[in-house]
């Protein structure tokens, strides 16, 4: 039975990108090291996979807290060492912590298409299908569902499933799933500064299709009460109006908004491929509209998504368009 060092905090990394790492290597020697404890560092080089490094770190250390890293997060707050201890102390159930997660997990298995929760700055520009706002938690700590993977600090030791997860990603939520499995909490704390800082990456990041669906069936439990339909709004350069919006929230929906707002009378070949760009990634089940747009009706025709269009309007000239007969 391995015997923890508890006054002992451990850095693993798996490194795939040298000039990454070693901009990360540096913001690590700048962090304040509580009194009483240690540090120790592991950069797994050449990993098969992230959860196979990672294991390989986890065995290689005794410390009883780690912290895993993607080499391009920078760990910008130098006092994050003693509010880490101080939060582990204050609850032995809390597992895991990280700076941004997401309280109920959309059913897609990908975290960027939820609503999210933490702080988080990222140098690249977001996707326009993925929220840009994040909410903050105000007070303590918000218990999440999974935490996103470029910071996870952690005081116990859990096996990361390699056994299921042959790439690079979705270890983040297979991880949050392991840790509530064992019975303890996931969180995400409040940050009254950045703790840290993503300096590369789109919001939903880049993701493997076959680990995705891997994750869907090993957790099928957490996805059980998964099933309402997940909307796509989209709003025409000519109507103002936000009540259905309202009301598909008031019933308990899922419902995003898409950031532009469509011309209604034309088709126009950039706008319908910004739309199956958002439904691609998205994953949506239904798009919405005021009012026949038959761009929209291309997009939701090209990609497969159902489209329902609410006519009030009359006559209305888009329905006597050849795209009204998707």
């Amino acid at each position: 039975m391995k015997l923890y060092d508890e006054s002992k905090i451990c850095f693993i990394i798996c490194n795939n990108h040298e000039q990454d790492l070693e901009e990360c290597l540096l913001y690590l020697s700048l962090l304040e090291v509580p009194e009483g404890f240690e540090t120790e560092l592991f950069v797994i080089e050449n990993s098969e996979t992230l959860a196979k490094g990672y294991n390989e770190g986890m065995q290689a250390s005794n410390a009883k807290y780690k912290i895993y890293l993607h080499p391009n997060a920078l760990v910008v707050e130098t006092k994050i060492l003693q509010k880490l201890i101080d939060l582990f102390e204050s609850d032995k159930q809390i597992g895991m912590i990280g700076s941004v997660g997401s309280a109920s997990l959309p059913k897609d298995a990908i975290m960027w298409h939820g609503d999210m929760c933490g702080k988080v700055y990222r140098a690249a520009d977001w996707n326009k299908s993925c929220h840009t706002e994040i909410a903050e938690v105000e007070n303590g700590y918000r218990e999440v569902e999974v935490i996103q993977g470029d910071f996870m600090a952690t005081q116990y030791d859990l096996p990361w499933r390699e056994d299921i997860l042959d790439g690079w990603s979705f270890h983040d939520v297979s991880h949050s799933f392991e840790f509530q499995r064992a019975g303890y909490k996931v969180i995400v704390p409040a940050q009254k500064s950045l703790w840290v800082q993503h300096v590369k990456g789109r919001c939903y990041g880049l993701y493997d299709e076959e680990q995705r669906l891997k994750v869907l069936t090993e957790y099928v439990d957490f996805f059980a009460n998964k099933d309402k339909p997940r909307i796509l709004f989209v709003h025409s350069d000519k109507i103002r109006l936000a009540g259905l919006v309202g009301c598909f929230m008031e019933m308990g929906l899922e419902v995003i908004e898409f950031t532009h707002r469509i011309k209604i009378l034309k088709v126009i070949a950039s706008e319908v491929d910004l739309l199956i760009e958002a439904l691609e990634e998205g994953r949506f089940d239904l798009v919405v509209t005021y009012d026949f747009i038959a761009s929209v009706s291309v997009a939701c025709e090209n990609v497969g998504v159902k489209y329902y269009s609410w006519v009030y309007d009359s006559p209305l000239l888009s329905l006597y368009t050849k795209e009204a007969k998707n």
